[in-house]
């Protein structure tokens, strides 16, 4: 991986990947100390295809539910099952991961802007909370991000609850 790579949203993947290692050790304790993480399945994960992979989830928090994916997914990859113990899995990430939520969620903070970075990715909605439907052409707006998305695995969080930080 040269250290100018980018994603395809423009974000350097050497960045990338330091920011999931960072706030991955930061998390890890969340998922396996104040709270125990509980995985089932996790073993169809790592023969899953490299792109094209949609998961689709309802959430009570955006935040919480990225980084437990996060967490599962990498682990999943690198051997492990139904676990998360020891971090060791952060070392090399899977940097084709990314996520969809709202933009103003996204453009929330510093921690929203972080996760972004680190493979966030936003849909457009009105002052009204409305979705636009379509763009010129006949095409979903987020079908670029979408389309993007699935050069590698792709989360898509529907809102059941709140939008705050864990």
């Amino acid at each position: 991986m040269g250290l100018l790579k980018k994603s395809p949203f423009g974000h350097y993947l050497f960045v990338k990947k330091w920011l999931i290692r960072i706030f991955g050790v930061l998390s890890h304790r969340r998922y396996r100390g104040f709270n125990e993480l509980q995985i089932e399945g996790s073993e169809i994960i790592k023969d899953l295809p490299d792109t094209n992979v949609l998961f689709v989830s309802n959430h009570q928090t955006y935040f919480a539910d990225v980084t437990a994916m996060f967490h599962v997914f990498n682990a999943s990859l690198s051997g492990r099952v139904d676990s998360i113990k020891n971090v060791g899995y952060l070392w090399q990430p899977k940097l084709n991961i990314y996520f969809v939520a709202a933009k103003e969620t996204m453009n929330a903070g510093l921690l929203t802007r972080i996760m972004s970075y680190a493979g966030g990715s936003f849909s457009e909605q009105d002052v009204a909370g409305k979705r636009q439907r379509s763009a010129p052409g006949g095409k979903s707006r987020g079908y670029r991000e979408y389309r993007d998305c699935l050069k590698g695995w792709l989360g898509h969080n529907f809102s059941a609850g709140h939008h705050k930080t864990f």
